[in-house]
């Protein structure tokens, strides 16, 4: 469908926006709260999860997230079993591609050495290497496991 060649490769961050403007409309018309609005997703859906609780925005919005079987490492996933065949879908990482994905690769935006603070890498992903994007923005305290 049309909606989904819309958030292709360097379009993927569509998706996250469009469930973060969901959930502050939700919260503004008092349907509900953050406290009690929540997030689930499994695989693509845990990427979407990913990305909820690691960018500034969507981090503020969801009081619980439950991220099952994610997509998390852009970088790698395309090493996955299945992973090559999802290129044509989220891009090459080992090509120009990466510029891209960086920007919506959950386990890259997290600074796993001080979690709570954005990462300001030398690519500017999220702003410039010295200069902090947004010093209240809090990101949950998160733990990557696998099985």
């Amino acid at each position: 469908p049309r909606w989904h060649q819309m958030a292709l490769k360097e379009n993927r961050h569509k998706c996250f926006e469009d469930v973060e403007g969901v959930a502050r409309d939700l919260i503004r018309s008092k349907l509900t709260s953050r406290e009690k609005l929540a997030c689930i997703g499994g695989s693509n859906g845990g990427l979407l999860v990913g990305n909820l609780i690691t960018r500034p925005i969507g981090s503020s919005l969801f009081g619980a997230a439950v991220c099952q079987v994610p997509l998390l490492d852009m970088k790698r996933y395309s090493q996955l079993l299945a992973g090559a065949s999802w290129m044509g879908e989220y891009g090459n990482p080992e090509t120009s591609d990466w510029k891209f994905l960086r920007k919506h690769s959950p386990y890259h935006l997290l600074r796993h050495d001080i979690l709570g603070k954005p990462e300001l890498g030398d690519d500017g992903v999220l702003g410039q290497p010295t200069v902090s994007t947004d010093p209240d923005w809090k990101c949950p305290k998160t733990l990557f496991t696998t099985s």
